[in-house]
């Protein structure tokens, strides 16, 4: 936020539309969208009247951000609308972490819309692309909203091991990597409950709420 303010008053619009919509995702993962709709719209308005090679990217990352705020009011059929954008201009300018992030948004909206069957499609989706990214942080997010919705052994597993290369990254060795490993989440987002943990023997077990957790953190 201060950030943000000091650029605004140098005049340096590109970092106050980039902090705006880093602002507005952050407003959608904790669940308060009301905060910032005043936000949403000057933050949208100066994107459109500020042009430049970043105009493309902010377009992406506002219709994820409007994505993520309709599922934090529930309004799923808009959310489903803006994550279907997002993933389409992220394809189109070869952004494969938006496109993974705009999948998982959408596979909880469908889930909000009780179409279980698209969802599990679409988050399968969003951990195969998140794979090919080696971020450890993404799929981190991707798998937690898979295994909240169809998991198995092998995914539970490989969520750990996602979870330790991500606290081992040279980026997260200080305060980030102690949230990360203590707190059971990553570096980009509030620690998340898991949905479902592994028993000694193997067998997943699933918990109904910490997978309502995940679904709709």
């Amino acid at each position: 936020m201060e950030a943000r303010e000091i650029a605004r008053n140098a005049g340096w619009h590109a970092p106050v539309i980039s902090a705006g919509i880093d602002l507005l995702l952050i407003a959608a993962r904790r669940h308060d969208p009301g905060a910032v709709e005043t936000l949403l719209q000057e933050t949208t308005a100066a994107a459109a009247t500020t042009p430049g090679w970043h105009e493309w990217l902010w377009r992406l990352r506002l219709c994820q951000a409007r994505a993520e705020l309709a599922l934090a009011r529930d309004a799923f059929e808009v959310s489903v609308a803006e994550a279907t954008e997002a993933i389409d201009q992220s394809r189109a300018k070869g952004r494969p972490k938006y496109e993974s992030l705009g999948l998982a948004t959408k596979a909880r909206a469908l889930h909000g819309l009780g179409r279980m069957r698209d969802a599990i499609i679409d988050a399968r989706s969003a951990v195969d692309v998140a794979r090919s990214t080696a971020d450890p942080a993404l799929l981190l997010q991707t798998l937690d909203v898979l295994l909240a919705l169809d998991g198995s052994d092998e995914l539970a597993a490989e969520r750990a091991r996602s979870q330790r290369s991500d606290c081992r990254s040279p980026a997260r060795r200080d305060d980030a990597a102690a949230i990360c490993c203590v707190g059971g989440g990553t570096a980009h987002s509030a620690p998340v409950a898991v949905a479902r943990r592994v028993r000694p023997g193997g067998l997943v077990e699933r918990s109904k709420g910490r997978r309502e957790d995940v679904l709709r953190r």
